[in-house]
């Protein structure tokens, strides 16, 4: 009778537990109870991040048709990408299953779903209100998000390729250690995951607001991309993430 709680409180914990931000919390509410079924029906992790990852194009189709109804459609249908993105960690530690390949393979899929959306909301918005300033906020976002997600990627690469899925919670660490400007870079990283950035995506598209989400992703990448510059150093100097038993090395 224990065992259900035990394996929510274990794939909780090995996901980070309350260490986590609030918003990537409620998205455990969703998908440690679709792992725990994935995990009772053998299902791979790498299967798990293809499908949320078809979930994510499936949603880029949805904006790209325009209107109220696709954009809210597209919403659900990347919030549950969302979902999966969380569960395919879970299914991969609750079967003891990370790997270097999966690690990568989840990074990259989840890197090309910001841009499937942006490039979705922004096709819908221009065949229905033509070429306007929400298409021009967009180019700014696909530059700067291009820049964070060359410069991110670069990080866990020079940091954490021994264990890439750890690069999260080894950068959190060390910015909570340090200055206020590198405290504040630990706190407003939440903002760029995809935890929140699917809520936010649900509430343009119920208010029917959208396309005016250009303008906030074209801000909020450009600050990102400041942020992580002016702490990129830092972190290269004093970041190593060791390799994890769970890992497989590869030869």
């Amino acid at each position: 009778l224990e065992i259900p709680a035990i394996e929510r409180a274990y794939l909780s914990h090995t996901s980070g537990g309350l260490g986590e931000g609030f918003f990537t919390r409620q998205v455990r509410r969703f998908s440690i109870p679709i792992s725990r079924f994935l995990l009772r029906h053998h299902v791979k992790a790498n299967h798990v991040t293809l499908a949320g990852f078809g979930f994510a194009i499936a949603a880029g189709v949805s904006f790209a048709v325009g209107g109220y109804w696709a954009g809210v459609l597209g919403a659900l249908l990347y919030f549950f990408s969302t979902i999966l993105d969380c569960s395919d960690g879970e299914v991969a530690r609750g079967s003891f299953g990370e790997s270097h390949y999966g690690a990568w393979l989840e990074t990259i899929t989840d890197y090309l779903s910001y841009f499937i959306v942006l490039g979705g909301i922004v096709w819908g918005d221009v065949r229905v209100e033509g070429f306007c300033i929400h298409a021009k906020a967009a180019i700014v976002a696909a530059v700067a998000s291009l820049a964070v997600v060359s410069l991110v990627g670069y990080l866990r690469m020079r940091v954490a390729s021994a264990d890439p899925g750890a690069l999260d919670d080894a950068l959190a660490a060390e910015l909570k250690k340090g200055t206020l400007v590198q405290r504040f870079t630990g706190w407003s990283r939440q903002l760029i995951k995809r935890s929140f950035f699917s809520h936010l995506v649900v509430f343009q598209a119920v208010i029917g607001y959208l396309p005016t989400l250009t303008e906030i992703w074209a801000y909020g990448s450009v600050a990102a991309l400041i942020l992580i510059l002016a702490v990129q150093t830092h972190l290269i100097q004093r970041v190593r993430v060791s390799p994890s038993q769970a890992l497989p090395q590869e030869n």
